[in-house]
């Protein structure tokens, strides 16, 4: 387990590298059209090949590894800061408050999450600002569930009950008290939550409801479709991409998981 928690760490970490140095290691842009150059595959001046208009593919994954992070990181933090708030709240003020929002989650799970993001953003229309909102609408969900179990734990605690004896206001109480004893298993949620945000956000770039003014992994994905017999290096680079940098994350996780777990192994 150790060994594929080290494994999943570089791999983040070459694609963190990739991302912000690889637009700038490729000479061209991903603009750049060459017509009489389309489809080729893969060559020296080209190590990923160009798609239909002669674009270089290298230099289209890179931004897209740029956009894909970006947008997974930000609906991530997004989504967990709004789930540890209102998770936090739900559990430790109780009564028809923690009715009230855990009524709304149950709303919210009934529809499948993916369904829901592609409707918000074909509500909202394409861009990174909408696929955001989108991928977060849902995303905090799941760990206002698992800090509100958490905190209805804590808040039993001796340490908890001297601090509301003494009189703390409430934001005190959480953030020094209660909501530090929560971030384990939340921050493994992150985890495997980044390698599903990713998932998501190349699945709404495919369908053409991603960035439409910068290239994405979904997006080039979505291009390489009509030519999978004749150019498949369109479709086959960003989706290694894609593949290795949710495994990664899913290495992670299932290592932090069993960090956390009483009895949890190497």
């Amino acid at each position: 387990m150790r060994k594929l928690f080290i494994t999943g760490v570089v791999i983040v970490l070459l694609m963190i590298l990739f991302a912000v140095f690889g637009p700038l290691l490729s000479p061209y842009s991903p603009y750049e059209i060459h017509l009489d150059q389309g489809l080729r595959g893969p060559s020296l001046a080209h190590p990923m090949g160009q798609d239909k208009l002669g674009r270089d593919i290298f230099t289209m994954v890179a931004y897209g590894a740029r956009v894909s992070l970006t947008i997974s990181t930000t609906a991530v933090a997004i989504s967990f800061i709004a789930g540890i708030l209102i998770g936090g709240i739900s559990g430790y003020v109780g009564g028809i408050v923690d009715e009230l929002i855990m009524r709304l989650i149950d709303i919210l799970l009934a529809f499948p999450g993916i369904l829901l993001a592609i409707a918000l953003a074909a509500f909202l229309g394409p861009g990174m600002k909408n696929i955001i909102i989108a991928l977060s609408a849902m995303g905090w969900v799941g760990y206002a569930r698992l800090v509100r179990g958490q905190v209805l734990s804590i808040r039993e605690r001796e340490f908890v009950q001297a601090a509301i004896a003494e009189g703390l206001p409430l934001w005190r109480i959480l953030y020094i008290h209660i909501i530090p004893e929560t971030l384990p298993p939340v921050i493994v949620q992150a985890t495997f939550g980044m390698a599903g945000t990713i998932l998501a956000e190349s699945s709404l770039s495919f369908l053409g409801l991603g960035p439409q003014d910068i290239p994405s992994w979904g997006r080039i994905l979505s291009d390489g479709i009509d030519f999978l017999r004749e150019a498949p290096h369109i479709s086959i680079f960003p989706g290694i991409m894609i593949m290795l940098t949710v495994m990664a994350f899913n290495f992670i996780g299932d290592w932090l998981q069993e960090k956390i777990q009483p009895g949890g192994g190497e």
